[in-house]
């Protein structure tokens, strides 16, 4: 069986380690190559993979931090809304008993609604940063499985460079 060898990458020949007519087992090492430049490359990967996971953390903690602010705004407007109603039932009953003039129950209900719609607000709010921070997670997931793919392609080629004898034979 005749067969080439060839690189899949672009590397200079640093020493011959098995000349024509010597005997190699499947395996062993003909040639030795300077495969500095791909491992290079792999170690950058590497550490724009470690990177691109450090944003992702950052972001899922980003995520969660404003989510919960905008949650914990959103429970107190709640409850400001619970005491606007309450506070409107109780000046509509004291306005039927002629207690207070009828501008102060007008008052209490545009307070009542300007603190619904503030909830309704908070609440969109809360659904669209979900949305657009797990856009960005999606984004970075992407990258990360992109460059994760790189990575291993990198380390295939690295592999495949290596110039070893694929069965036993003569040079």
């Amino acid at each position: 069986f005749e067969g080439v060898l060839s690189s899949p990458i672009r590397a200079r020949v640093i020493q011959i380690l098995k000349r024509p007519g010597e005997r190699v087992a499947k395996g062993q090492s003909i040639l030795k190559l300077d495969l500095s430049e791909p491992q290079l490359t792999l170690k950058k990967r590497n550490e724009e993979l470690a990177l691109k996971e450090n944003q992702q953390t950052k972001l899922r903690l980003e995520l969660e931090r404003v989510l919960n602010d905008l949650q914990s705004q959103y429970q107190v407007k709640l409850l400001e809304l619970q005491y606007l109603e309450a506070e409107q039932a109780n000046h509509l009953q004291m306005f039927e008993r002629g207690l207070i003039a009828k501008d102060r129950v007008r008052q209490s209900q545009l307070e009542t609604e300007k603190a619904r719609v503030e909830a309704k607000r908070l609440n969109d709010s809360i659904h669209n940063t979900r949305q657009s921070l797990q856009a960005q997670l999606d984004g970075l997931v992407l990258e990360t499985k992109i460059l994760e793919d790189q990575r291993v392609e990198i380390q295939r080629q690295l592999e495949l460079a290596t110039a070893r004898a694929d069965r036993d034979g003569v040079l």
